[in-house]
């Protein structure tokens, strides 16, 4: 489960075995997995790219924060609207959505992806060009 708020994006870890080895776990007072937050204020950098699925497209999402950490995001997870929405209002100078999704979906697959925010250069150009130049 991805919760997104005004904190960051917080990733729960999937509990492990059967519901009933679950339960026992907690009867035994053993700990469950701790959440993973992803403060706004860590994100270094949102990269958006196109995986293929074989039969279909899927568009992807990369939140990277300062110490290389890496949350991958895409369309079909519940959490997506509302992060497609949080990252321009917590990340000031990130793309909105309709400045990058027309890039990723005729973009290649596999490839570098579209830088959507970059702390490192918020004034630059970087923003909504493609990672990889070939030349």
């Amino acid at each position: 489960m991805v919760t997104i708020d005004s904190t960051g994006v917080t990733v729960y870890p999937k509990p492990k075995g059967s519901l009933i080895s679950r339960i026992w776990s907690q009867l035994r007072r053993r700990p469950m997995p701790a959440p993973h937050l992803m403060p706004w204020d860590d994100i270094s950098k949102v990269v958006a790219f196109r995986v293929d699925l074989w039969t279909t497209d899927s568009v992807s999402l990369e939140l990277i924060d300062k110490d290389g950490g890496v949350l991958r995001m895409n369309e079909e997870m519940s959490c997506w609207k509302e992060l497609i929405v949080e990252l321009p209002e917590q990340l000031p100078g990130c793309l909105t959505w309709d400045e990058w999704f027309t890039d990723v979906i005729s973009g290649p697959c596999g490839g570098a992806g579209t830088s959507v925010f970059d702390r490192d250069s918020i004034n630059g150009s970087e923003h909504g060009v493609p990672l990889r130049t070939d030349g």
